[in-house]
């Protein structure tokens, strides 16, 4: 298996794990290749892939990308597909609209995969570069109607576990993070709507 959603501490907010801890967590488990997918942004990409290399790891970038009330990941395929990802990334920071982003996507479909679990996203994505598009399938995150849709519509999916920590003890942490980035006190907050993904 290949985790192709992972977060770090490169990700504000989100994740207090280390680039070295996912690297040597992946390898433990004899993981060939490694995703990093921060949010809107790369900011550990170089030394995530000097990691990977130093312990034999194929390094594969992307990111979390959060525009216009759409949430998808986006890898790179290869170099170019990475500048592709760079131009992305620079369109999220400059506020750009969603059909700009769009418009990019389309233009480098064979060079970056995406994968996202809004199924109106998809469909816009779809028929934009349909060979690389994908339904993202996360624990907690779909239900019995999802899979049948799915079913019925041949949907391509891609099954990942939205990595923000690695071990118990980084609950805490996270929920630390959590409640920074919320403006409020650990105790305050809601526990039912904790990260699904834990």
């Amino acid at each position: 298996m290949i985790q192709l959603h992972v977060h770090s501490q490169y990700s504000p907010t989100e994740s207090p794990a280390s680039l070295r801890e996912l690297v040597l967590r992946a390898k433990y488990l004899n993981h060939t290749a490694l995703a990093l997918t921060d949010s809107n942004g790369v900011y550990g990409a170089i030394n995530f892939i000097k990691l990977c290399h130093k312990y034999n790891i194929k390094p594969i970038i992307g990111s979390e990308i959060t525009v216009s009330d759409y949430r998808l990941v986006i890898l790179a395929k290869n170099k170019l597909g990475l500048m592709a990802l760079y131009r992305i990334l620079s369109l999220v920071h400059q506020n750009a609209a969603f059909d700009a982003i769009a418009l990019e996507i389309k233009q480098n479909m064979d060079r970056l995969i995406q994968f996202t679990d809004d199924k109106a996203l998809f469909t816009k994505l779809q028929k934009l570069a349909p060979k690389s598009t994908y339904f993202e399938l996360s624990k907690g995150f779909f239900n019995q109607d999802t899979l049948t849709w799915i079913h019925i519509h041949g949907i391509r999916t891609i099954a990942t576990c939205r990595i923000r920590v690695l071990d118990a003890k980084d609950y805490f942490y996270t929920d630390l993070l959590r409640a920074i980035k919320n403006n409020t006190t650990v105790n305050r907050l809601n526990k039912n709507t904790l990260f699904n993904e834990y």
